[in-house]
């Protein structure tokens, strides 16, 4: 697991941050796998843009892809995420049915999130899961598969936690 904190520019980041919220483009995203609910969570579409009509996962994408580890790399589907309370993901290894996903990655652009409210990123690494907040304007990227979850966002929590994830192929 690679985390990378100041990913964009702050002032970037933060209008991001803000246009998503504001986004009136968010759909329930519920889910089942093996006959247990899997996911709990809203997305909207990866055509969100700004108001001004600038292609905000792309600009994403595109520094992603200017880390040199990733040059060799090809995007394969991205999403935006917002959990709110009683939201999680529970534990998977995002290996898809064609193979495809080599990489993937979480941006976080929830601003000033307390760990107590939950929503952590899980990662696990044999018996051992370390869990990790979702710091603003930081990429979280792992490699597929590896077995990972979202911890349920508490009710305590002041905000939704917002963020932008994806998965990269080797080219």
């Amino acid at each position: 697991m690679n985390i990378i904190e100041n990913f964009l520019d702050e002032t970037i980041a933060n209008l991001i941050s803000q246009r998503m919220y504001e986004s009136d483009k968010w759909m329930d995203n519920f889910g089942g796998q093996d006959n247990l609910e899997f996911l709990n969570f809203k997305n909207a579409p990866y055509e969100e843009k700004d108001g001004f009509g600038i292609d905000i996962p792309q600009a994403i994408i595109n520094k992603v892809k200017e880390l040199d580890y990733i040059r060799s790399y090809d995007i394969v589907e991205s999403f935006w995420s917002l959990y709110e309370v009683g939201s999680y993901l529970n534990s998977h290894t995002d290996m898809s049915e064609t193979g495809d996903r080599s990489i993937a990655f979480v941006y976080n652009l929830t601003p000033e999130w307390n760990p107590v409210w939950g929503g952590l990123f899980n990662l696990q690494d044999g018996n051992k899961f370390t869990a990790v907040s979702p710091i603003f304007n930081s990429l979280v990227l792992f490699k597929v598969p590896n077995n990972h979850f979202v911890s349920e966002i508490s009710q305590r929590a002041e905000r939704s936690r917002l963020s932008f994830s994806g998965w990269l192929k080797e080219i």
